[in-house]
């Protein structure tokens, strides 16, 4: 089977400088890109989603 590939897209923020640079001490304790930061919280933010919408979905069919 073929693998698909995935779409990609580059999203620029406008954020506050104390944001900015919380995000610099944050991603600097863990170690790890500010990319790599955003691109976690989106993953978890989208796990969550899937999960609300599964439990409404449950709720519904009830």
């Amino acid at each position: 089977m073929a693998e698909k590939t995935k779409e990609r897209h580059r999203v620029i923020i406008d954020i506050p400088e104390s944001t900015h640079r919380n995000l610099k001490i944050i991603t600097a304790l863990q170690g790890i890109t500010m990319q790599q930061y955003i691109r976690n919280l989106i993953k978890s933010d989208m796990q969550c989603m899937q999960g609300f919408t599964k439990f409404l979905t449950e709720e519904k069919s009830k």
